[in-house]
């Protein structure tokens, strides 16, 4: 999703394409595995990549540029105050992770799952 501040002029928008914030400045965490892709949709946006969690989430919620987001990463850490989150219709931003285990290490699995996906 992208997170947007409140006052940028696409923040009503039910759904966006990565094409409709092409051009802009952007903030992006470093490492980011296959949002590579997304940047190849964005080749007129200029992304001020951060290596940083702490800066990186400062700088969300400092400044008015848009940033991605993720809903695992709302559901752990919680929605951004004076941001709005829009989803992103583009096959290249939505993914879907699936886990595999043997059933006998589901108990093994299963604190480690909860802390990932409940703060």
């Amino acid at each position: 999703m992208f997170s947007l501040p409140l006052t940028h002029p696409l923040s009503a928008s039910k759904s966006l394409y990565l094409e409709d914030l092409n051009g802009e400045n952007m903030l992006l965490r470093s490492q980011i595995g296959f949002w590579v892709r997304v940047k190849d949709k964005m080749p007129d946006t200029r992304f001020l990549i951060q290596d940083d969690s702490f800066a990186f989430n400062e700088l969300v919620r400092a400044s008015a540029l848009p940033s991605f987001t993720t809903d695992l990463v709302i559901k752990r850490d919680g929605p951004v105050q004076n941001r709005i989150t829009i989803p992103i219709e583009d096959d290249e931003a939505n993914v879907t992770y699936y886990l595999h285990y043997l059933k006998k290490d589901r108990d093994l699995l299963s604190p480690f799952l909860k802390q990932l996906l409940i703060k």
